[in-house]
């Protein structure tokens, strides 16, 4: 029955997928080349997924966009007559409400891909879904997000109200504001190129000019209907450098061509600049559709050109993607559904919904992710335009929206540090408004105060005149005394920080935990570590390099390892650089002693620490880390993690590049390596770009774009001007918050990044700094523990961001990290804690130890009592001597295989070692239930003793007589695993009489047998035949004597060399005796 049930099943699956389901795709576009590019995504789509082959697809195509009626006939041609299962598009704005109401009222399945309207309610029905990355409502959200970030309270709004879309969004707008607190004030145009008359009659200048700051331009669908407008306003004043201009671009077309470029009508592979226009919108903002290139992107841009549909860029077939990802989005919610059902039952508008993807997923537009209501989720670019003839744009912003706890989402806003001062700075109205028209000053204040100035003025020069040079030389010799040691004030010591202490006062952890490198000494009565370097010449500073040695002696922070000093121009000719002395070493040594057990405490607070030191050199003059690893932060007595300020090595690299300095291992001979970019003294670099890159582990730390470009070093920074080293330190910033989210994964999993990878480390580099398809980033293991919370997680994955502007700034970092890990306790608390936990943790491996300890110790006497019989190894480890001693009467056995040397030249060692084990294991087994002990194997050979070193009397002769028998059984029972036709076969020789015996040799001693006896009883076993076990005729004598149970049969006189003839006989069986336990 069971055998009819498979066969039943066998049958109804090869049936099952001997059949497919048809399905037919109505294409509702006025894109050229429409039909050729359905196939040819078809085609990528199913041949790079794991699709069901019992699918048919087709096609079915109609134009529209012409007027909405044309859009309805093309819909109901699809359904009525293509009988269409599923519908995509239209491609424009004007038939997307008639188009998609019809759908809902056939229950057609249909996925759009134009911008969706503020009025299409249907757009969140049960069966349309828009996968535009463009959308009204949410780009009415994404401009609320934005004010309500630079904290606006009034914004204007100006429309063009012979677009049918835009009154209705400006409406929906404006509550959207006002449920925020937002005023806005909107001005209607009744055209995209209004004239001078018409603008002045509806743009009141003079009210945005007193009250507002931030303009939303919504002059139609497209870019280039702004361009008259905008025009306009900076006609009136109101300009880029003012005013903070958005403008919101909804449907962009197949190209992103800017209005600037002017593309000729009568050949369109011709453009032109076109300035005026381009000046027109110099300094807006355009928010648009963020375009990630995914891999999706690039292998279908390469199947376009395949095919002939060839594009200059990525930009300029973007309308294609979408028509791919509208395919894309259809095939997969098909796959799902036919994936548990049969393909002979008929799709179901129902599932559309219920299969629809929940998970993100690569479209060729970038990351795809619907809501609930299947509508695409977009994330948004906000591109600054800069000058250039050229699409000369700049992204300065980023809008991404962030999953909330009931399946929604919410935008967050991230803009470039330097962008979001240069709006803030535009748009934060001052106290007495924009206009100064909030502020009312009689001409008696601005007379006082005019008189006031003068007289502080006149006293302030006269005291400057009096005093100033003095100060100044004051204040440079305190700058200079504050960071400059006297080198009689440094009292070189020794490691042994700790020789003045007792045992009982020294931290178990310096047992095993290495000690920071470098020299020590003692300075202001403070322990300090020493980096010496060969002085080549004097060293002198100017007032800037003096200023930036005295920032660095300022940095004074709990998680901040500060530079004591320095100590130059020295009669030794050394340039010692002094730095706090932290005894744990580095944070890098401490996470990956496997020795130490550090829990979810001890990670945050090393975090905790590292976020805090952090944030500290983010608000400090420094402004930035810029090599932020593990192994630059360092761990002192109290378990405080400290950060290494890495701006005294910028400093010395310079010092060598000019020649004043060099290591101190450095021979003399060699030239100064005058390139002051690398990273670390290590001569083998990565090539490529303006600065060469030296190869170390501290790379994987580093940003990708640092790796393709490094950032000034600071000795040139600090010369620069102030807007460029503010520029460059936010640069420097992003690049620290990817460091960290790098730092996060090594503490979190107390791995090293890209441990897991199997790649060289210059592949490694090469792979991050030059990302192709896919961006490397370390793995995040599949199980997770307790602190490994999963908004901290995303959080850190987002820090190493390819994209700097998608990194989140180090103010959110801190904050989810209070948030998620709620560290309590202060300083002193965690450092109980800790220390408390080190103490458990160092109990824990001396537990462990211990156990260690007694597990060798037991192998070693297991080991011992096979070596050595158990009463002689008892003495040896005490230490008793053991004397060799004469035994009157016990019984040997000699063994040795029949045709061995046959054996071995048909086996490979390995099988012999293998068999000569398992048999030798096996004899080992019989020996061990009788009063008897192995004495030896040589080879192949098998020694045997009884009465020995335990005597027995004359019961010695039974026990070798039964051992000889039950050996004989055995191996008559015994298969040669890899020779299982070969039979075994064996002699034996049994001899009775007295022996002596003892231990022999120091290194690796043994229990011997000596005397005639053991000569003997190896002559019997020689002499003897195979398969059989001779005795002398001594043993005989034994045996009848005591009238054991054994059968012998006489063999007669032999010749054995040494004793001449000898009597001696066979030993055939045994007689089975009900009490032979009595023997």
């Amino acid at each position: 029955m069971r055998i009819l049930w498979i066969s039943w099943f066998i049958v109804t699956e090869l049936v099952s997928l001997a059949k497919a389901v048809d399905i037919k795709i109505g294409v509702v576009s006025t894109a050229a080349k429409e039909s050729q590019t359905m196939e040819i995504a078809l085609s990528d789509i199913l041949s790079h997924g794991n699709y069901k082959p019992v699918i048919n697809y087709s096609f079915a195509y109609r134009d529209t966009c012409s007027n909405p009626a044309e859009g309805i006939n093309a819909a109901s041609e699809l359904h009525f007559i293509e009988n269409s299962t599923i519908l995509i598009g239209p491609n424009c704005a004007s038939d997307i409400s008639s188009v998609t109401r019809l759908a809902e009222m056939w229950s057609l399945p249909t996925v759009t891909y134009a911008a969706a309207s503020t009025d299409l309610s249907v757009i969140n029905s049960n069966i349309v879904s828009s996968i535009s990355p463009t959308t009204d409502n949410t780009l009415d959200d994404v401009l609320v997000v934005i004010t309500k970030n630079f904290k606006v309270s009034v914004v204007v709004v100006i429309y063009n109200s012979d677009v049918i879309e835009i009154p209705p969004r400006v409406t929906s707008l404006t509550q959207k504001m006002r449920q925020k607190n937002v005023e806005v004030r909107s001005f209607e145009l009744p055209t995209d190129t209004p004239t001078n008359e018409q603008f002045q009659r509806n743009v009141d200048t003079d009210f945005i000019s007193t009250n507002a700051r931030v303009i939303i331009m919504l002059m139609g669908n497209d870019l280039e209907e702004n361009a008259e407008t905008l025009k306009l306003l900076n006609t009136y004043g109101i300009t880029s450098q003012k005013y903070a201009i958005f403008l919101p671009w909804t449907f962009e077309g197949a190209s992103k061509e800017y209005p600037w470029i002017v593309t000729d009508p009568y050949n369109s592979s011709f453009s032109y600049f076109n300035e005026t226009v381009k000046h027109a919108f110099l300094g807006s903002y355009i928010i648009g559709s963020d375009r990630k290139e995914t891999n999706v992107t690039t292998r279908f841009y390469n199947a376009l050109s395949e095919h002939g549909l060839t594009f200059s860029s990525h930009v300029r077939a973007y309308q294609y993607y979408i028509v791919y990802d509208s395919l894309l989005l259809i095939t997969k919610v098909l796959n799902d559904t036919y994936t548990l059902l049969p393909p002979t039952a008929p799709f179901n508008a129902s599932w559309f919904k219920e299969k629809m993807p929940r998970y993100p997923f690569e479209g060729a537009t970038g990351m795809i992710i619907m809501d609930r209501n299947m509508t695409r989720i977009p994330t948004y670019g906000i591109d600054l335009v800069i000058s250039g003839e050229g699409n000369d744009t700049t992204q300065v912003g980023k809008v991404i929206p962030e999953a909330s706890v009931n399946d929604t989402y919410k935008f967050v806003v991230t803009f470039q540090p330097e962008a979001m001062e240069s709006i803030e700075s535009m748009v934060t109205e001052p106290v007495c408004g924009f206009s100064g028209h909030k502020c009312n000053f009689s001409q008696w204040y601005f007379i006082s105060g005019g008189i006031c100035l003068i007289i502080i003025a006149g006293g302030v020069a006269y005291w400057v005149r009096k005093h100033g040079f003095s100060l100044r030389g004051s204040s440079n010799k305190v700058a200079t005394l504050s960071w400059r040691v006297p080198l009689e004030k440094v009292e070189i010591v020794k490691h042994d920080l700790h020789t003045d202490k007792s045992e009982s006062e020294l931290s178990a952890t310096s047992a095993f935990l290495r000690m920071a490198d470098g020299e020590t000494a003692i300075v202001f009565n403070n322990f300090v570590k020493i980096r010496r370097f060969k002085q080549c010449k004097p060293i002198n500073f100017d007032s800037t390099e003096s200023q930036f040695l005295l920032t660095l002696k300022q940095l004074v922070h709990d998680n901040i390892n500060p530079i004591v000093g320095l100590c130059y121009n020295n009669p030794t000719n050394e340039l010692l650089v002094l730095s706090k002395y932290c005894t744990r070493g580095t944070l890098s040594d401490y996470l990956h002693n496997s020795e130490m057990r550090i829990d979810g405490r001890f990670k945050t607070a090393f975090l905790r620490d590292i976020i805090n030191g952090l944030d500290y050199l983010h608000n400090a003059p420094l402004g930035y880390h810029g090599n932020l690893t593990t192994s630059n932060c360092v761990i002192d007595a109290n378990f405080i993690v400290k950060l290494v300020a890495v701006g005294m090595e910028d400093l010395i690299d310079d010092w060598k590049a000019k020649g004043l300095i060099k290591d101190l291992d450095a021979d003399d001979s060699e030239p100064i390596n005058n390139n002051n970019n690398n990273l670390m003294n290590n001569n083998k670099e990565v090539s490529g770009g303006s600065k060469s890159i030296s190869l170390n582990d501290d790379l994987l730390y580093r940003a990708p774009e640092f790796l393709r470009r490094l950032p000034p070093v600071r000795p040139k920074l600090i010369r620069m001007s102030k807007n460029e080293q503010l520029r460059i330190k936010i640069m420097c910033r992003m690049g620290d918050i990817y460091s960290l989210g790098i730092l996060f994964f090594e503490v979190l999993f107390r791995t090293p990044p890209f441990a897991d990878r199997n790649m060289t480390l210059e592949a490694l580099v090469t792979k991050i700094r030059y990302p192709s398809r896919d961006i490397i980033r370390p793995n995040i293991p599949k199980t997770l523990g307790k602190e490994h919370h999963p908004s901290m997680i995303q959080m850190m994955q987002s820090c190493w961001s390819e994209d700097p502007l998608s990194r989140p700034p180090l103010k959110r970092v801190r904050k989810l990290f209070s948030t998620v890990y709620k560290v309590k306790g202060g300083l002193v608390d965690s450092i109980i804690q800790m220390m408390d936990q080190h103490a458990n943790s160092l109990e824990k491996q001396v537990r462990d130890r211990t156990r260690l300890l007694e597990e060798a110790q037991l192998r070693a006497d297991r080991l011992l009592a096979q070596m050595i019989p158990k009463d002689i190894a008892r003495d040896l480890k005490l230490g008793r001597p053991v004397i060799p001693r004469g035994f009157a009467s016990s019984s040997v056995l000699f063994t040795d295989i029949v045709s061995f040397t046959t054996i071995c030249s048909q086996s490979t060692p390995m099988e012999i070692v293998s068999f000569l084990n398992d048999l030798f294991t096996g004899y080992d087994a019989i020996i061990s239930q009788t009063d008897a002990y192995k004495v030896e194997t040589i080879g192949d050979a098998y020694m045997v003793v009884s009465g020995v070193p335990n005597e027995n009397g004359t019961e010695n002769v039974y026990v070798i007589g039964t051992i000889a028998l039950k050996m004989r059984i055995y191996l008559s029972e015994y298969k040669l695993p890899h020779m299982p036709d070969h039979k075994m076969n064996a002699r034996w020789g049994l001899h009775t009489g007295p022996v002596a015996a003892g231990v022999v040799g120091l290194i690796a001693p043994r229990y011997c047998l000596f005397g005639d006896t053991v000569n003997v009883a190896s002559r019997m076993e020689s002499t003897g035949e195979p398969g059989r076990i001779q005795t002398s005729l001594e043993f005989h004598a034994a045996v009848q004597s005591r009238k054991d149970p054994f059968i012998m049969e006489k063999r007669g006189t032999i010749t054995v060399k040494g004793k001449g003839d000898c009597l001696t006989y066979w030993l055939n069986d045994a007689i089975m005796v009900q009490d032979e336990e009595s023997h």
